[in-house]
């Protein structure tokens, strides 16, 4: 991972920074991950897999997988962590969308996963508003289009309201959960400018 810190240290040079919420007490760091820490974040996503929260059981099937899929140059990996432990709490990464055919995408992917303690619809809110969609702008992204599984209609209907996710579609069967077998997801937009028109030609 050494390489992306110098990727992208110009855009980054900040790196690390601090995170305060009002929803947690204490800061956390937020900076390019090392190895050693990815190894962490994985097992923040294996804990996820279990609980079947945002993961499914095929996406990351091995800590070798998540390594190769981190090192591409157009995907920038993050670690939340505790300023005295060290201990990693969390991790999201910012990559171009996968909802788009060609080499300059307007829109970008995101994923974030939590250690339970940090694992509040308000904590995430926060830290998706304070941290994540400013490193969205920063790469030149104009918006966010991903993917919610099915699994958490509550937890959709929450971001829907508190960040104005757009629903676009629904995908079936796109991976396993652990426990429950396939599962849907929802394709959902978050566009910065909320009042750029989407382009159609459609009908």
């Amino acid at each position: 991972m050494d390489r992306k810190r110098k990727l992208y240290h110009n855009i980054f040079h900040f790196l690390p920074e601090q995170f305060n919420s009002l929803f947690k007490d204490g800061p956390v760091t937020i900076d390019f991950p090392t190895d050693t820490e990815l190894a962490d974040a994985y097992q923040l996503i294996n804990d996820a897999v279990d609980k079947e929260l945002g993961f499914g059981s095929d996406e990351y099937p091995n800590l070798e997988y998540l390594l190769d899929a981190m090192t591409h140059d157009s995907v920038l990996p993050f670690v939340v962590k505790e300023p005295l432990s060290k201990k990693v709490v969390g991790f999201f990464f910012i990559a171009p969308t996968r909802f788009h055919r060609g080499v300059n995408p307007l829109y970008c992917d995101m994923n974030i996963v939590l250690q339970s303690s940090y694992r509040t619809l308000e904590y995430l809110n926060d830290l998706l508003n304070s941290v994540v969609w400013r490193f969205v702008e920063i790469l030149g992204y104009e918006g966010f289009i991903g993917e919610h599984l099915t699994n958490d209609d509550e937890g959709l209907r929450n971001l829907v309201k508190l960040q104005g996710y757009e629903i676009l579609g629904r995908l079936p069967c796109v991976t396993q959960l652990k426990h429950s077998g396939p599962v849907d997801s929802v394709i959902i937009m978050r566009r910065f400018n909320k009042d750029a028109k989407l382009v159609s030609h459609f009908g």
